[in-house]
């Protein structure tokens, strides 16, 4: 009993069960110091992404990076700092407190603190079917408007000019218009040329940090050449040493202002994580989504407590640890060591890093999240999935990341239960020489029989589509003109049936009744006959009328005649 429960709690504990030293260790210390050179430079970026100091984007990647490594059950998943949850953050708290300030801290680290528990319940009562609810559209249509969102904020570093953030996207980019001739020249060509280092490297050898190498060289070039004095913003000194602790603020105020964030980013974080996991992961490891709640819970708790505002996955840190091959979460502590070894030691290195550099990281990484195929993809293919996502994007867009997630939401569950309240009723006819029935509208050369009606509801019968159910049952007999002598209702899609299925059912029955029409229910699961007997339906309608399959019934009732 203890041992089934280690291995639910400890995922890490079971996977070094069957560890290979050699081996396996050479693997993960691979790819935890490649993440570690990703991370590191990326952590900074996102954390004056996110509106707080650059050091607290290497608080961010130690403690949420070790919790999760024990408690996660993905070898690959590379929780940390991220640019959609640094948006997130800065678009709902900025509205609180302004960014950079002990406050707006505080109330970062509190809405981290929030996010966790409520995973973390997620994870406890195993919600974990809950990622399901946000379609793929939405997840999409809000992600593409996050880049456009993440871009805009960064021309500020990028061309090295004052901007006083706006309440909207338009304001924003009319302020950047506006100050456009206020460009520092320098600023921008370091922004430019790094991001054309960041192409160059990526083009010769994917597996290249380009990041790292990218800060490195900009480190060097900024300090040899003293291009700060020319106006160009640097980081500064970040500090040095560990995170040290800190607690959220329990203040009810707080927590009201904060809710809207703190829902967005706990749906947000927990589709992301799950989504990238189940990806990445082969055949043979199971991904299991309640322990992932739990595990991603924790690691923001932990990191809330350590300075860390909130995480999530990076596909791009992920990508690369599956494409290093890494053996197990350990990889997880070894960039997390990494990590705090550059906190301890190197920080100091990072004082001449210029912010258009950063700029560049971030603009290069979310660009790529702008998939107009996806767009073209949806509309060719799926136009209410287009839709959908068209409707979050411009939402999340003009309103903000919030809005338009829970707009996407309300319009998916309207669409389908748009959908699954008209549900097709599809006529069957027999393909010849086969037992199967097929819909007369799809194939040719089907066989119908004289004064036979097969019709098969391709949905379950309940409150929501019964009366339609209903209607479209009376128009295809008043459609036979009187020469219809029974119908056959194929219910092998009707799972189960409500109380207002089968008063339905029921009213069909008397309706054939007077018109002198046999009903047949074919092909219905166990569960569904049931219900049909326990309702007294069955009863009424006569054993006789119940058949295990369409053809069966077909042929049986072709005898009788």
């Amino acid at each position: 009993m203890n041992s089934k429960r280690k291995t639910v709690l400890l995922p890490l504990l079971e996977r070094l069960r069957s560890y290979h030293l050699k081996t396996d260790l050479s693997k993960d210390a691979n790819a935890g110091l490649s993440i570690a050179v990703l991370l590191i430079p990326q952590g900074l970026a996102y954390a004056l992404l996110a509106g707080v100091p650059a050091i607290y984007g290497l608080y961010t990647a130690i403690v949420p990076l070790l919790i999760y490594a024990i408690f996660g059950t993905s070898r690959y998943l590379a929780v940390g700092p991220v640019a959609i949850s640094s948006i997130l953050v800065f678009q709902g708290v900025s509205m609180i407190a302004e960014p950079f300030s002990a406050e707006y801290l505080q109330l970062v680290i509190t809405c981290g603190f929030y996010v966790g528990c409520l995973q973390l319940l997620l994870g406890v009562f195993k919600f974990g079917s809950l990622v399901n609810f946000i379609s793929n559209p939405v997840i999409k249509g809000f992600i593409a408007a996050a880049s456009i969102l993440i871009v805009v904020s960064q021309l500020k570093s990028a061309l090295g000019i004052n901007l006083d953030r706006g309440p909207s996207l338009i304001h924003n980019i009319g302020a950047v218009m506006k100050n456009i001739g206020e460009t520092n020249l320098v600023a921008f060509a370091i922004f430019a040329g790094s991001v054309a280092l960041l192409s160059l490297l990526k083009r010769i050898n994917k597996k290249i940090p380009r990041a790292f190498i990218t800060v490195v060289i900009a480190i060097l070039m900024t300090k040899i050449l003293r291009l700060d004095s020319y106006g160009v913003s640097i980081l500064g000194s970040v500090g040095e040493g560990l995170p040290q602790l800190s607690f959220p603020t329990l203040e009810v105020n707080a927590f009201k202002a904060l809710l809207p964030t703190i829902l967005t980013l706990t749906v947000v974080n927990l589709v992301e994580c799950v989504s990238i996991a189940k990806a990445l992961e082969d055949k043979t490891h199971t991904i299991r989504p309640n322990q992932e709640f739990i595990a991603l819970g924790l690691s923001k708790i932990g990191g809330a407590l350590t300075s860390a505002f909130p995480t999530s996955g990076s596909f791009s840190r992920s990508a690369v640890s599956k494409d290093v091959m890494a053996s197990s979460q350990l990889s997880g502590i070894i960039a997390a060591g990494t990590v705090l070894l550059t906190l301890l030691v190197l920080t100091p290195l990072i004082h001449y890093l210029p912010k258009p550099t950063l700029a560049a990281i971030i603009i290069v990484s979310v660009l790529k999240l702008f998939d107009v195929q996806t767009f073209r993809q949806l509309y060719q293919t799926h136009r209410r999935d287009f839709v959908v996502m068209v409707v979050t994007f411009v939402a999340s867009l003009l309103l903000s990341i919030e809005y338009g997630i829970l707009i996407g939401v309300v319009l998916s569950l309207i669409l389908v239960l748009q959908q699954s309240s008209r549900p097709r009723v599809a006529v069957l006819g027999h393909v010849p020489g086969t037992t199967n029935y097929r819909n007369v509208n799809v194939l040719n050369n089907l066989k119908q029989y004289d004064g036979v009606l097969i019709v098969r509801l391709e949905d379950q019968l309940f409150f929501g589509n019964n009366e339609y159910f209903d209607e479209q049952i009376r128009a295809l007999v008043e459609s036979k003109s009187g020469n219809l002598h029974a119908l056959f209702l194929d219910a092998k899609s009707i799972f189960q049936i409500d109380s207002s299925g089968i008063d339905t059912l029921c009213n069909i029955l008397e309706y054939l009744k007077d018109k002198e029409i046999e009903l047949h229910i074919c092909s219905g699961m166990a569960r569904f006959r049931h219900q049909l007997s326990k309702s007294g339906f069955t009863k009424r309608l006569g054993t006789d009328r119940i058949h295990i399959s369409v053809h069966k019934a077909i042929t049986q009732y072709q005898s009788s005649l």
